[in-house]
């Protein structure tokens, strides 16, 4: 899934730009037009704010920013074109589309010299990280065993022999996703356990859901 592995975390993180970006007197940049001199001519370029620059830094390594070639298929897709020309629409967007919207403005901003400062002006940016604040309280309301479609489907839940994810409290369908296999391999239960973990589970919780295999194939709640 495009959006970074670490939801909770990564939502947190970006709060601390909310407050600056919300200030009326906040500049993410401004062109800068040099003086051509006798040797050599200058472009226009901008200048960002260094708040603003840690915030792109930020996404980068929080994973909200990707390196991936998709980025500029992301681009030029109706869905981030929509994003782009009407801000207002970023206050329904998933955390995944979040992510493909932030990577594509990033890659654009190569080749279009003033991109994320035009999607600053326009309320675009500041959308964005309400739109965070938005997903973080929806996450931090959810009770441990469900996620909204908002976040994606992240938990692997089990019932029985049936292994199935939840979205906005009902079950998709387990042939959707062809990764879920029974019985899980240790490794896949790590996985699945950090996963979990990130999105806020309880020990109880994680036992319940993932609980380790006894050397006789049945399951513990205790690692081995």
């Amino acid at each position: 899934m495009d959006q970074p592995p670490n939801i909770r975390a990564a939502l947190e993180a970006m709060m601390v730009f909310l407050a600056q970006l919300e200030e009326p007197a906040f500049q993410a940049g401004q062109w800068v037009v040099s003086k051509p001199s006798i040797d050599e001519r200058h472009l226009p370029h901008v200048r960002y704010d260094p708040v603003f620059l840690e915030l792109l830094s930020m996404s980068r390594e929080l994973g909200w920013i990707m390196q991936t070639p998709a980025a500029g298929e992301w681009f030029r897709s109706a869905d981030i074109r929509r994003f782009l020309n009407e801000p207002d629409l970023i206050g329904r967007a998933t955390a995944e589309q979040l992510t493909r919207l932030l990577t594509a403005a990033s890659y654009a901003e190569k080749f279009r010299e003033g991109l994320l400062l035009d999607m600053t002006e326009s309320g675009g940016m500041l959308n964005i990280l309400r739109r965070m604040r938005a997903l973080l309280e929806e996450l931090e309301k959810q009770p441990a065993s469900d996620i909204t479609t908002s976040l994606g489907p992240e938990i692997r839940l089990r019932e029985g022999n049936e292994m199935f994810y939840m979205r906005d409290g009902q079950k998709e369908d387990d042939g959707l996703y062809p990764d879920i296999d029974l019985p899980l391999t240790r490794d896949e239960i790590a996985t699945a356990r950090r996963r979990a973990a990130k999105l806020g589970l309880s020990d109880e919780a994680l036992d319940s859901l993932y609980p380790w295999p006894k050397e006789d194939g049945s399951t513990d709640d205790r690692e081995g």
